[in-house]
């Protein structure tokens, strides 16, 4: 389970891109050392197994087409393993989901209990 309220890493240049990012306010340190110190390395991109990546990009792929509106007729248009991705894709934007709506609706209560005093 992602445990970083549904953050991800968005990759190496993108983080070296963009202001605010850890390899953009540490750029003369070494990249090893700052991914590795930071609560989104295990979901950095390049840091996925040359094993998965593979079944990684199809099941991002699928979840794109899904969100587009795609349809598939079960259980014909994918293999099993491409219907678990899958799944597992929705499951997981479900939970990071749930997990920005508590964490604005503390937000909204730490800033009514704020404003109150």
């Amino acid at each position: 389970m992602n445990l970083n309220d549904g953050e991800s890493c968005p990759g190496s240049q993108e983080c070296r891109d963009t202001r605010g990012m850890p390899l953009n306010r540490y750029v003369d340190d070494d990249e090893d050392k700052v991914c590795g110190g930071c609560a989104l390395f295990p979901t950095k991109p390049e840091a996925i197994a040359d094993e998965i990546a593979e079944h990684v990009s199809n099941a991002l792929a699928l979840s794109e087409l899904k969100r587009g509106g795609a349809r598939f007729d079960y259980p014909d248009a994918l293999w099993p393993h491409e219907w678990a991705a899958l799944n597992g894709m929705t499951r997981g934007g479900d939970r990071a989901e749930s997990l920005r709506q508590a964490r604005d609706r503390k937000d909204a209560k730490k800033k009514k209990r704020t404003q109150a005093k």
